[in-house]
């Protein structure tokens, strides 16, 4: 079953990105390789946590994990936001309008964010800037 494009599109014209707040950020650096070499994993997670009548919150968790080339951790930055929206209140988020937000409109949302922290946390580590690639959507 799919979710109807017309009701879809009308609850993301009636959307609106109130806030976006920076909930908590880790970062551990292990150690300190040469810049070359080293593995980067990108682990998103998109969460819909609090519906109401008319806003709900979003969340959007980014864990980097970079590695050397003996795969010993280098360093790990762990980036959570939490998103806050309002909408129509005629319209219902059911199971279906959730998962497609999580997977195309959440992500557009708060990837700048991320790439953000991540870009700078890995500077003021002393690596040269991590640079994650931009959320497409197909």
């Amino acid at each position: 079953m799919s979710i109807d494009a017309k009701l879809y599109k009308s609850f993301i014209e009636s959307l609106d990105l109130e806030e976006i707040f920076l909930d908590s950020l880790k970062v551990k650096n292990y150690h300190l390789p040469k810049p070359r070499n080293l593995t980067v994993k990108l682990e998103p997670e998109f969460g819909i946590s609090k519906i109401f009548k008319d806003s709900f919150f979003a969340s959007a968790k980014f864990q980097v994990i970079v590695s050397d080339d003996k795969e010993r951790k280098a360093f790990v930055i762990d980036a959570r936001f939490r998103l806050l929206y309002n909408f129509e209140s005629s319209i219902t988020i059911d199971d279906e309008m959730q998962e497609k937000f999580m997977a195309t409109t959440l992500p557009v949302n708060s990837w700048p964010f991320a790439r953000e922290i991540i870009s700078s946390m890995t500077t003021r580590m002393g690596y040269p800037s991590l640079l994650i690639a931009p959320f497409k959507v197909y």
